[in-house]
């Protein structure tokens, strides 16, 4: 990966409510680690969703 967010974490963080629900339903794995070992979830505590 060249970046080192997937774009589920890069979206999560923009709250792009419609985005990540696109991403999850085309098979994005909200379980993957960054370089920081942080799930998409995790960065959940970082946004005001």
């Amino acid at each position: 990966m060249k970046n080192k967010y997937t774009p589920l974490h890069l979206n999560v963080v923009k709250g792009d409510v419609e985005t990540i629900e696109e991403l999850l339903k085309r098979g994005a794995n909200p379980l993957a680690k960054d370089i920081n070992d942080q799930t998409p979830f995790d960065f959940l505590s970082y946004t005001s969703f």
